[in-house]
């Protein structure tokens, strides 16, 4: 398996973090139905798209 490079591995950091600040906004929605949540969504399901290791 090739090594990663210092931007590969900085992209997939920001992508983890872009991921749990999204997962933590979703978090605090009660209303699924929102649209602040449907938004929300959106930015959990374009961050697990750009973690490397994360498959659906």
């Amino acid at each position: 398996m090739a090594r990663k490079t210092p931007e590969q591995k900085a992209a997939a950091k920001k992508a983890v973090a872009d991921y749990k600040s999204a997962k933590r906004s979703l978090a605090q929605h009660t209303d699924a139905d929102s649209s602040a949540y449907l938004a929300d969504h959106d930015r959990v399901v374009e961050a697990e798209k750009r973690i490397p290791w994360y498959r659906r």
